[in-house]
């Protein structure tokens, strides 16, 4: 629905195809759309922590273990503080990079001129 009515109506008068229509026309509009449910997805599968602890709590042989629970494990079940309050900063600063990333590949085409 973002996407102008008047680019496809100009597309067609051009000659595009569908796919060349789309290619040119829709996913260049929806790239910041694109970008934000990319990173977003990105960070909550980072942080998955209820389902494993629910259904697995590690899983068989620690195979469904995630860093974030493996901070809880530290942290609550362990009684290391320290340690996993480390994690966690490491963590965030994955976390950080990944959308610094995430942003830009898809924010370098936007200024060009």
């Amino acid at each position: 629905m973002s996407v102008p009515q008047d680019l496809y109506e100009a597309c067609d008068i051009d000659g595009a195809g569908f796919f060349k229509k789309h290619l040119t026309v829709t996913v260049p509009h929806l790239m910041p759309t694109i970008a934000l449910v990319s990173t977003i997805s990105a960070i909550s599968a980072m942080k998955v922590f209820a389902e494993i602890y629910v259904m697995t709590k590690g899983g068989p042989l620690n195979s469904s273990k995630t860093i974030v629970y493996y901070i809880y494990e530290r942290a609550f079940e362990n009684l290391d503080l320290g340690y996993a309050s480390a994690l966690a900063v490491v963590l965030l600063i994955i976390v950080l990079a990944f959308s610094i990333i995430n942003v830009l590949f898809f924010e370098k085409n936007r200024y060009q001129i």
